[in-house]
């Protein structure tokens, strides 16, 4: 079982009862040590968060709320895991972080608006960015202009597959480009490995 696990997105309606069940299975078999969740109880519907505190304490399972800015480490992996924004729609308002592995920093936004966006990049010092993880699956809010500037990564890695919404957006694969950021879609390529492309994109 993993050895750490961060809270998914509850916004997503149709994947709540799968998130609970994914929980119970986890739990089932060993669980996880530690369980990171972010504090709004407003995410927290039809009893979820009752059932997940009283599965964490009957699993020995140590449950770590994320209501400021934190840094863990795991072996060779460190998340700087960034304090939750209040702005934007619920959908939004998801956990950010930088995974650091073996040297090379990893920013992950989720779904984060451009707004949440922004604040990130006047926040936070994301200089040392080596690959983006782009938010909401390339959607035309994501990866905006001051987050690409202040992060400055070289690749980009779009989680992606068949969709009606248009996702990559045409405007988020010409901001990338733009900024010389190389693209990387699953949907065209399959499972990717963000460790490998940062070694095949270091920055100079």
């Amino acid at each position: 079982a993993s050895d750490v696990t961060l809270q998914p997105n509850w916004e997503h309606s149709k994947q709540r009862n799968e998130v609970q069940r994914l929980f119970a299975e986890y739990f089932r078999w060993g669980g996880f040590p530690e369980l990171f969740l972010y504090r709004n109880k407003r995410h927290w519907l039809n009893g979820l968060y009752e059932k997940i505190m009283t599965a964490a304490e009957n699993n020995g399972t140590q449950v770590i709320f994320i209501d400021s800015e934190k840094s863990i480490s795991y072996g060779d992996i460190a998340l700087s895991i960034y304090e939750p924004s209040e702005k934007g729609e619920e959908n939004e308002k998801g956990l950010t972080l930088t995974a650091l592995v073996d040297g090379y920093n990893v920013l992950i936004t989720g779904d984060a608006s451009k707004s949440v966006e922004c604040e990130l990049a006047e926040n936070e010092d994301l200089s040392d960015t080596d690959l983006i993880i782009a938010g909401h699956h390339g959607s035309k809010y994501s990866c905006c202009q001051e987050l690409l500037q202040a992060a400055k990564p070289t690749a980009a890695v779009i989680s992606v597959g068949y969709n009606n919404y248009g996702h990559p957006t045409t405007e988020v694969l010409q901001r990338l480009a733009a900024y010389d950021v190389k693209i990387y879609r699953t949907d065209l390529m399959g499972r990717i490995i963000p460790y490998l492309i940062c070694l095949m994109n270091t920055k100079i």
